[in-house]
């Protein structure tokens, strides 16, 4: 059941809280008002599947058949020769292709992931938004881009090295910035500020409105789920925020999203350990 709460008199902008809605409606909104966003994150889905499988099915191929026929690494240590100047070389030459191949994946996937949190931008506008039209303000401005992901990286790393849940906090906090940057040119941590600025009071609602719909499809086709929920999200949050509304308490579903898989977790845990202490006790 949904429970929907206007955060003002305008018609046209209403609070859903229920994080099932938020992605539906989401998805919805997208395939509505940027069709050709949603085919191409489609097909970014797929494309990730198919190397998701592929990458399976090389560790099943390499895995042996029968490891304990393989010998140890260790014990071929005492036989590796010292690398010479020329290979030494090679193996820095080798590490440092590596790194560029490394360097331009990120930069391809930040441009790529700027399409989907532009046109995110553009629907939380209530505008309509084509492929051509979000590729080329992607690239437009990707350096800024680029430089506000590296800094949300960066505080989310710091964050997490107080034992880690701090770094997941913030993480969802942060998660609304780069919609920030292009629907209101913040750059920097400017835009980051405003994410944790318009998600306070909110953190269960923006934490399950974007997972909810993951755990759901297994994360198949989270660009599509993302680039939808935190278009609603953004529009929601940030018009409550600015209006000073109080925002509605979290729904039930995003309690259940966030304690379910805790839960799981913990009964495994402890089927586990009961198996262990009862084969222990059998021998």
């Amino acid at each position: 059941m949904s429970n929907v709460n206007e955060v003002n008199t305008a018609p046209e902008v209403q609070y859903e809280n229920n994080p099932f809605n938020i992605g539906l409606n989401g998805i919805e909104l997208l395939f509505k008002n940027a069709q050709q966003v949603g085919i191409y994150a489609a097909i970014l889905a797929g494309v990730a599947f198919l190397l998701n499988a592929i990458a399976s099915v090389i560790d099943v191929i390499n895995t042996p058949v029968n490891p304990q026929n393989t010998r140890s690494i260790y014990s071929e240590l005492p036989n590796i020769p010292i690398a010479t100047g020329n290979e030494l070389l090679i193996i820095a030459l080798v590490i440092s292709f590596v790194f560029l191949i490394i360097v331009i994946a990120f930069l391809v996937g930040l441009f790529l992931n700027g399409i989907l949190e532009y046109t995110a931008a553009r629907l939380s506008l209530g505008e309509k938004v084509t492929f051509k039209q979000a590729a080329a303000a992607s690239w437009k401005n990707l350096p800024g881009y680029i430089w506000m992901n590296i800094i949300k990286m960066v505080k989310v790393l710091l964050w997490s090295l107080l034992f880690i849940v701090p770094g997941i906090i913030m993480a969802v906090r942060y998660s609304l910035s780069g919609v920030a940057f292009f629907a209101e040119d913040k750059r920097g941590n400017a835009a980051i500020q405003r994410s944790t600025q318009i998600t306070k009071d909110a953190w269960l609602t923006t934490f399950a409105g974007t997972s909810l719909w993951n755990i759901i499809t297994l994360g198949m086709i989270a660009p599509i789920t993302q680039t939808g929920a935190i278009s609603v999200l953004y529009k929601q949050l940030r018009h409550a925020t600015d209006s000073n509304v109080q925002k509605p308490a979290a729904h039930w579903l995003s309690w259940l999203t966030l304690l379910g898989p805790i839960i799981l977790l913990v009964m495994m845990f402890v089927f586990i350990i009961g198996l262990a202490l009862l084969i222990a006790a059998a021998s």
